[in-house]
């Protein structure tokens, strides 16, 4: 009896070296997904801002570019602040990145010459953009930060809709000619009418982007479980290879004096 006590003192300190194993792994890995997301993050915002003049080459277009900046200071803030377990701050900064862009893809430009309709925010599909941060997000967060971020992008994205649709026509004239162009078919006017929510294409779009954070959720627990659980079992294996060593010496014969 005597003898199994150092056995399960054994057990319990391999137990405990892996489980801080584990979380100095998953510490490491927090910090080496941040680093990455950053990085990932300056070369997408580089690139858009490449992209900007190329689709539409005016002046105007300097005014996303310096928004662009903020998006690149928000990664910065959330390496700083970043850390294993729940971090407000950290959430915060992540909110921060969803709700500016919902502010870029909703509200027009105020330095745009153009005076069109609100609504024509949603026909130039800037909804696209929330997987960059989507993307970025499967990177550096766990599996339920991700599920936030699909949940709170849909709130947001909702919160966008119902501001749009209470604005004002700004060219009752031009919807007017529209409503007049297409005559009877109310599905073609929708489709085409500078001042048409379409709210059937914007609820595809929270679909879609749950479904996508929902499914990368998923991978992004699947890869902490086997992080967790690789260790385990290297700690297992060799609590099984020392007793059945153990048993082997206490069942090998042993010489006897003559």
């Amino acid at each position: 009896m005597p003898a199994a006590f150092p056995h399960a003192r054994t057990r319990r300190d391999t137990e405990t070296d892996t489980v801080q194993f584990a979380q100095a792994a998953l510490a490491v890995a927090k910090q080496e997904g941040l680093q990455l997301a950053v990085r990932a993050r300056y070369i997408a915002l580089a690139i858009i801002a490449c992209l900007l003049p190329i689709i539409n080459p005016t002046w105007d277009q300097l005014y996303y570019v310096v928004l662009l900046g903020l998006f690149a200071l928000i990664g910065w803030g959330q390496v700083r602040v970043g850390r294993v377990g729940v971090s407000r701050p950290e959430l915060a900064l992540l909110f921060c990145d969803l709700a500016l862009l919902t502010f870029i893809a909703v509200v027009p430009n105020p330095f745009s010459s153009a005076h069109w309709p609100v609504a024509m925010q949603y026909h130039f599909g800037n909804f696209i953009y929330f997987f960059v941060l989507l993307s970025g997000a499967t990177l550096a967060y766990s599996w339920r930060t991700v599920i936030a971020v699909g949940t709170w992008t849909s709130g947001l994205w909702i919160v966008g809709m119902v501001w749009v649709w209470w604005q004002p026509d700004r060219d009752p004239a031009l919807t007017a000619r529209i409503a007049a162009a297409t005559g009877s078919d109310q599905r073609l006017f929708q489709l085409i009418s500078p001042n048409s929510i379409v709210f059937g294409a914007r609820i595809q779009e929270i679909v879609v982007f749950m479904i996508v954070a929902v499914t990368l959720a998923v991978a992004v627990r699947r890869g902490s479980d086997l992080l967790i659980r690789h260790p385990q079992w290297n700690a297992n294996e060799a609590i099984s290879r020392a007793i059945s060593r153990l048993m082997w010496w206490k069942n090998c014969p042993r010489p006897t004096n003559p």
